[in-house]
């Protein structure tokens, strides 16, 4: 999965004038108003500064609409990124493309961003673009793999790969521990259990706490690519990240109770 952020090309540079006369006998091209701010936003993102830098390109676009719009709203797209907010750096990503069809770093994030919301047929459509219209692109060759990866999470192969693992993790603990793993609330306690020993495969773990919540409560698997991205939405707008309830249990150990996690999503469900 390609999340670079990537510095775009310097803009407004002064230019020496055409023709045949003495560099020093012609005036150079001064810069325009909206360099030296473009600028300083972009060294703010490439600094992960993001709240800083969204009032900068924010302002380019207010004050200086006709300045390398598809830039500045390509910055301004990755930093609201930045800030987790997808549904506004997909559209900032999209007016991009829009004022340069050919800003193929924009489609690269804007695929990236799809991909993140679980949209993967947009995500395969921004990654074919670059795929097809620049075949010489460094990222080309993982846009290639991604895209097909991404084809095999659309047509539902993810889950199914999912629970192929964590079934398989199941059996292994069965080996071990003497000990069926029931998709339930026993299962999880075993797993807090097991986890407190030194397990730390926050992928699994996770798995196996979804799969739960789904087979007990409800919900549905939102799969996107990386799989511990995916989550669970659930009545409600209930959102429910199993991986990230997994990696809690590891960083924390006994601090955190994935049973304990259970209950709780239990009564946001209403259940």
């Amino acid at each position: 999965m390609f999340f670079r952020k990537k510095k775009p090309p310097e803009q407004g540079e002064p230019t020496q004038a055409p023709g045949r006369a003495d560099p020093e006998d012609v005036e150079p091209s001064q810069p325009h108003p909206a360099t030296p701010r473009f600028k300083q936003g972009m060294d703010l993102l490439n600094n992960e500064r993001y709240d800083e830098a969204i009032p900068i390109f924010e302002d380019i676009l207010r004050r200086y609409p006709d300045f390398e719009p598809s830039m500045v709203l390509y910055g301004l797209g990755v930093a609201y990124d930045g800030k987790g907010w997808l549904d506004h750096a997909a559209g900032a990503l999209q007016k991009s493309i829009q004022a340069n069809v050919q800003n193929f770093e924009a489609h690269i994030f804007l695929g990236n961003i799809y991909s993140k919301l679980g949209k993967n047929t947009d995500a395969i459509v921004e990654y074919s673009f670059v795929i097809d219209n620049k075949p010489d692109h460094e990222l080309v060759p993982g846009l290639k793999a991604t895209v097909q990866e991404l084809k095999g999470f659309s047509s539902g192969d993810a889950h199914a790969r999912l629970v192929e693992d964590v079934e398989a993790f199941k059996v292994l603990v069965k080996r071990q521990f003497k000990i069926d793993l029931e998709y339930n609330l026993k299962g999880l306690q075993i797993l807090d259990m097991i986890m407190e020993t030194g397990f730390n495969d926050v992928v699994l773990c996770g798995g196996f706490f979804g799969e739960v919540v789904v087979r007990n409560l409800g919900g549905t698997w939102k799969m996107v690519t990386p799989r511990e991205e995916s989550y669970i939405e659930g009545p409600g707008g209930v959102v429910v990240r199993p991986f990230e309830v997994a990696g809690s249990k590891v960083d924390q150990g006994k601090a955190v109770s994935l049973a304990a996690q259970f209950q709780a999503v239990r009564g946001q469900f209403g259940v």
